[in-house]
């Protein structure tokens, strides 16, 4: 509808109603330009009116730059489509900052005798958007709520259908699970009991029926916790105590108490759970009871062995079965300079100073170790001092036979390393001394030996000649044996085979046997005998042969002498010298024989050896010689 405002009353009134109006009134000419700007507009668009004025209306409404009326002619608005004119619309306005914003707009023409112009009611929508999606969003929520509720009513429903349906099936489990809880709790090592607010109890297990010999006051039911443990006085007094004093802040606590019961003194650990119905309200306590007498008393034995393990100077440890060390009494400390702090947590191979050696390795020694015997190791201080140790590890088990840990002991043995050194020098100079005698024995063995052999060569009379010659024998067989001794690496020990060869070449030599002549077999096994058996050995060996070389090959030109030393499986040392010469008569009878030789093979053998000796013909003669292993 057209209006003419240019009357000086009704311009006087649309300018106050610029003023006052809350919506936003723009006018507009037919080239889109804006002229009129009101304070609700500078508000709703965040310009001053100075600021627009003047400008193209599609800077604060876009979608206006586009419409054929605002950019063509006035010509081209009154043949345009006027059907915009009127109503409202929702377009999209733009603020000062760039950001856009939906309005509602109205778009009016008004008459004035110069020209048309148009005015745009602008009303801002953003609150009522916001408004309306808080809406939405409510009332999805409570849409969703209602079909949750809906489902929960139904489930419910059902659920409380099918529990009437089963109440009965319900009832018997609920009685059978009472009987089954009932039962476990009767399985219980510990004392376990039930008392309600009125400190009544409503359940006592057999371990407490039995603690307490309560098996004639109990019967399934309500006792009064007083009257159940009359015969305890101190030990109600303070359970009663105890329970009152629950049941006023509920919260569950363990403690540890010590009490006097039929006048013995126990130790004993509780704790107590609150039980509550399905409102939560504390109805009873549940409380397990167990004595821990014995353990208390294990743990004074611990304190008391820990306390004696203190006073040993030397260092002990125990250990899990990784080798870690997890405890270390004064000893240890003080001898390695560690703190127990220090020494918690590390492995027992880490106090070695070569912890890389494969040898040394926990494993290595739990494998290869003998628990019966002391490994030599050595230990490494914290001031970087390394000394020598003993170690002996010893398993320790659980109450069940089960092993979980070691106990390592380390006894300082600097000292003694030390007087072994003093010994093991003070020893080798000995054994130059004695290597010094047994070299002095065997020169003047050999001055005497000499002594005899420039008698022999004077002396005209053969008996005389050979009784000179076989004592001269005998001594180059002692004579020998201190050689073997000084040439030995082991003073203490000759070996036969070397002894016994030395021997036998040197009676040939003494008796001139010629190469080829008389051959000399040896068959010794790998033995060794003490000097003093050497002396008596020596001396049979001597005789023995010097009795074959002396009257087995008289008739012969040619034979041989064997000699065998063995041990049999009896544990005994078999020496064996036989020939293949003529033989010894029937009638001879060696034990009684007049040759001192075979008189003082007799006498050694079996007086200073403890063997025996017998003698056979086939047809050459057969010495064979037992002797006692042990001792030799």
């Amino acid at each position: 509808m057209n209006q003419s405002i240019d009357h000086p009353h009704y311009r006087e009134q649309w300018e106050h109603l610029l003023r006052v109006v809350q919506d936003g009134i723009l006018c507009i000419d037919p080239q889109g330009l804006i002229e009129t700007f009101n304070p609700a507009a500078e508000k709703i668009f965040d310009y001053a009116a100075s600021e627009v004025i003047g400008r193209n209306i599609a800077l604060l409404i876009p979608d206006l730059g586009r419409e054929p009326w605002i950019a063509g002619t006035p010509s081209n608005f009154h043949s345009g489509d006027r059907s915009v004119l009127g109503r409202f619309f929702e377009v999209e306005g733009k603020k000062r900052d760039g950001s856009v914003f939906p309005i509602k707009l109205s778009i009016s023409e008004i008459a004035l005798e110069s020209k048309p112009v148009f005015t745009a009611v602008v009303r801002d929508l953003s609150q009522l958007r916001q408004t309306e999606k808080m809406f939405r969003k409510s009332f999805r929520a409570l849409e969703l709520q209602s079909e949750q509720q809906s489902i929960q009513f139904i489930k419910a429903t059902k659920k409380f259908t099918r529990k009437i349906i089963e109440n009965e099936k319900s009832e018997k489990i609920l009685r059978e699970s009472e009987e089954t809880l009932r039962t476990l709790l009767h399985s219980f090592s510990q004392g376990v009991w039930i008392v309600d607010r009125f400190l009544n109890v409503r359940f006592i297990n057999w371990a407490a029926q039995k603690y307490f010999r309560l098996h004639g006051k109990w019967k399934l039911g309500t006792h009064s916790f007083t009257e159940l443990f009359s015969e305890y006085p101190v030990f109600r007094d303070f359970w009663l105590d105890r329970l009152r004093r629950f049941f006023q802040n509920g919260a569950p606590s363990r403690f540890e108490e010590c009490l006097w019961i039929n006048d013995n003194r126990i130790w004993s650990e509780s704790s107590l759970s609150p039980i509550r119905d399905t409102a939560g309200r504390l109805i009873a306590v549940g409380t397990i009871f167990q004595d821990t007498t014995e353990r208390r008393l294990r743990e004074e034995v611990l304190k008391k062995q820990n306390q004696i393990l203190n006073q040993i100077q030397d260092a002990i440890f125990t250990t899990n079965l990784e080798g870690q060390i997890t405890s270390a009494n004064l000893g240890a400390q003080n001898n390695l300079g560690y703190s127990l702090d220090d020494f918690l947590g590390q492995t027992l191979t880490s106090l070695f100073p070569d912890t890389t050696s494969f040898e040394l390795s926990w494993y290595h020694i739990l494998g290869h170790f003998n628990f019966d015997k002391e490994l030599e190791v050595y230990l490494k201080k914290n001031s970087g001092e390394i000394y020598p140790a003993l170690l002996s590890l010893s398993p320790f088990q659980d109450s069940h036979g089960g092993c979980v840990g070691y106990i390592a002991s380390f006894v300082n043995i600097t000292r003694r390393k030390k007087a072994e050194d003093q010994i093991m020098k003070s020893l080798k100079e000995k054994e130059l001394l004695l290597q010094e005698v047994h070299h002095r024995t065997k020169n003047n063995l050999q001055i005497i030996s000499s002594l005899f052999n420039l008698q022999f060569r004077n002396i005209d009379d053969p008996k005389i000649a050979e009784m000179l010659r076989e004592s001269c024998n005998r001594i180059n067989s002692m004579a020998q044996l201190q050689e073997k001794i000084v040439h030995s690496t082991d003073s203490l020990r000759i070996n036969v085979k070397d002894y016994v060869t030395s021997i036998a070449q040197g009676l040939l030599q003494s008796f001139g046997c010629h190469e080829g002549k008389i051959s000399l077999l040896t068959e010794i096994d790998n033995v060794t005998i003490s000097p003093e058996t050497g002396i008596y050995f020596g001396l049979i060996i001597n005789e023995l042969i010097s009795n074959s070389l002396k009257h087995a090959f008289k008739k012969k030109a040619k034979g041989t002498v064997c000699i065998s030393v063995r041990h049999t499986p009896s544990d005994q040392l078999e020496l064996l010298v036989e020939d293949d010469g003529s033989g010894i008569s029937q009638n001879f009878d060696y034990s009684q024989s007049p040759s001192l030789g075979l008189r003082l093979v007799t006498s050694l053998v079996e007086d200073q050896l403890s063997g025996s000796i017998d003698m056979t013909r086939n047809p050459g003669t057969r010495f064979k010689i037992l002797l006692p292993a042990e001792g030799l």
